[in-house]
């Protein structure tokens, strides 16, 4: 006997249900947690810069290997070294006038 429209999209919605069960355990057993957050389009043009430089593609999926990598090689560096490239960066007004005043 053929479902009829309303059994099928029951039985779909249960489907995707149980997916997304089986998903939200298996990112608990993971410890997977999601991190969302806007940038400006001054960072985005760094950000692809730095992905363009690594051979990184353009999805977005990238952009968060990237930023992983670069989260865990930081935390191997010394205190010293991290605290230099946490400096908040230069204008590019304020990079002409130091470079002016060399």
């Amino acid at each position: 006997m053929a479902k009829t429209p309303e059994q099928i999209r029951e039985a779909n919605r249960l489907r995707k249900q149980k997916q997304r069960e089986q998903e939200a355990i298996r990112y608990s057993d993971l410890g997977i947690e999601t991190v969302k957050f806007e940038i400006l389009k001054g960072t985005r043009s760094c950000l692809d810069k730095l992905k363009a430089e690594q051979g990184f593609d353009d999805s977005k999926e990238s952009d968060a290997e990237l930023l992983t990598l670069l989260i865990h090689n930081l935390s191997f560096r010394d205190a010293s070294q991290v605290a230099e490239l946490l400096k908040v960066p230069m204008t590019s007004n304020e990079a002409a006038k130091l470079n002016a005043n060399r």
